[in-house]
């Protein structure tokens, strides 16, 4: 098998992975040892050799992958992670503003209720007139 259609037949196993390359390297070689026969044996040395600097290249190219995606992989598992305690951090922060919107909630009813008791008291004196001397001589009478 010519250099060219080895590197055709990679590209097109290659997706398969590990296993695969594997498989056409074992098949190359079968195929290298079956035209012994026909070949002298430094041809087949010098083709033996290709097959195995070929398979090197290739493993190389996949370790070099591998570590890019294992790169890539650990990045996005810090950035969620990182997400992640932002996200706990924001309900932290929701619960105290809860809190204290409770507690505000809390203190503007009881200023409510007292202007409320202020101003029934403010119009029970202006209905009652108990503090206008004038209108308790003439007895209640305009």
């Amino acid at each position: 098998m010519e250099p060219a259609a080895f590197l055709n037949a990679l590209e097109k196993i290659g997706p398969y992975g590990v296993p695969g390359i594997m498989a056409l390297l074992f098949y190359y070689i079968i195929r290298i040892q079956a035209k012994g026969h026909t070949q002298s044996l430094g041809s087949q040395e010098r083709a033996y050799s290709a097959a195995i600097e070929q398979h090197q290249k290739v493993l190389e190219q996949y370790k070099g992958d591998l570590s890019s995606l294992a790169r890539d992989h650990n990045q996005a598992a810090k950035e969620m992670r990182q997400m992640y305690d932002n996200n706990a951090r924001l309900v932290e922060s929701f619960g105290t503003l809860m809190q204290r919107y409770a507690e505000r909630s809390e203190y503007l009813e009881k200023l409510i209720q007292n202007n409320v008791q202020c101003w029934q008291t403010a119009i029970k004196a202006i209905e009652d007139n108990q503090f206008c001397p004038r209108v308790k001589e003439l007895g209640g009478k305009q």
